[in-house]
C-alpha cells in the first residue's frame, strides 16, 4: 500500500558560518503523514532547488540529501552540503529574488514529491554580504576614504567631485559689522593676541581711565561709529562710559560702580562703523 507523505509547516532555521563552512544554511522540518502522524526513524530523501526570479524561474542551484528522521520525525539538513553538480557560492543573491523549492521521497529514493516553493526573504543573503570582503571599501585602509572639504563662497565641495550650494543670506550692512573689540581685565591690560581684535594698543591712566587705540583709518569721528560697552561681572554691577579721544582712532573708557563712583571694572568694548 502506497503511503502519502507531507510536511507540516515547520521551523526553518538558517545558519551562516564565515570561517570553516561558508555558504551553508540549515533546514529543519518534521515529516508527517497527511493524517498528522509523525514518520519516525525512517530513511527519506530531499531535493532542494533554488529558483531565480519566481517560483517557476530557472534553477540556479540544486542538491539532494539522503537522511533519516529521528524518533520525533525531525530532520536537520544543511543546504549547501548535499550532493550537487554546482556550488551554492555561485548563486548571485544580489542579482534577483530567489525561491527555495523542496521535494521529498519518503522511501529514500529519487521519486520526489513537490512540497512547495517559497521565497527566501532574508537568508541566506548573509552569504551575499560576505562579498563585501572583496570590494575596495573593505580593504582595511581608512586613508583612501579621506577627502578634502573646501568652502568657496557658498559652494561646499569635497575633493572627489561632489559639491552643494549653501543657501545665501542677505549681506549685512557695513555699519552692523564689528570693526574692533577688546575684553579689558579688571587690573592691568589685555593680551592683544587673545583678548582683542583690530586694537593696536591699550593703557590705563593714573586715574583709572582705560585708553584703547585702534589702527589709523579704522574709523573717524566723522563717521560717528557706534560703541557698545558692557560690564562683565554681574556680582558687582556697574556701568561704563565711552568717549572719543583727541585722535580719531582712540577712545577712553571709564567704569563706575552702581553708586556712580569711578571703579576698576572688567568690561567688553565693541566698535561698529563704516
Amino acid at each position: 500500500m502506497k503511503t502519502s507523505i507531507c510536511l507540516f509547516a515547520c521551523t526553518w532555521a538558517f545558519l551562516f558560518t564565515l570561517q570553516a563552512q561558508p555558504d551553508l544554511f540549515n533546514y529543519q522540518t518534521v515529516v508527517r503523514t497527511p493524517q498528522g502522524q509523525i514518520i519516525s526513524d525512517q530513511s527519506v530523501s530531499f531535493r532542494f532547488s533554488i529558483r531565480e526570479g519566481s517560483e517557476t524561474g530557472s534553477v540556479v542551484y540544486q542538491e539532494t540529501h539522503n537522511t533519516q528522521t529521528n524518533e520525533f520525525g525531525l530532520v536537520s539538513l544543511r543546504i549547501g552540503s548535499g550532493v550537487s553538480g554546482g556550488s551554492l557560492a555561485s548563486v548571485n543573491w544580489g542579482a534577483n529574488t530567489h525561491y527555495l523549492q523542496v521535494e521529498l521521497d519518503p522511501a529514500g529514493a529519487t521519486n520526489y514529491q513537490d512540497l512547495g516553493t517559497s521565497q527566501l526573504l532574508s537568508v541566506p543573503y548573509a552569504v551575499h554580504a560576505q562579498s563585501a570582503e572583496n570590494v575596495d571599501d573593505a580593504d582595511a585602509d581608512p586613508t583612501n576614504e579621506l577627502q578634502n572639504l573646501t568652502l568657496n563662497g557658498n559652494s561646499l565641495s569635497i575633493s572627489q567631485g561632489n559639491s552643494i550650494t549653501l543657501p545665501g543670506g542677505n549681506t549685512p550692512d557695513s555699519k552692523s559689522i564689528a570693526k574692533a573689540w577688546v575684553n579689558f581685565p579688571i587690573t592691568g591690560t589685555p593680551n592683544l593676541n587673545f583678548d582683542a581684535y583690530n586694537v593696536s594698543s591699550t593703557s590705563v591712566t593714573s586715574t583709572g581711565v582705560r585708553v584703547v587705540s585702534f589702527p589709523p583709518g579704522l574709523f573717524s569721528v566723522a563717521t560717528n561709529p557706534a560703541m557698545v560697552c558692557q560690564i562683565r561681572n554681574d556680582l558687582a554691577p556697574g556701568f561704563c562710559v565711552v568717549t572719543s579721544g583727541a585722535a580719531p582712532s582712540q577712545v577712553t573708557v571709564r567704569t563706575y560702580n552702581a553708586s556712580g563712583v569711578l571703579t576698576d571694572k572688567e568690561f567688553s568694548l565693541i566698535v561698529f562703523g563704516r
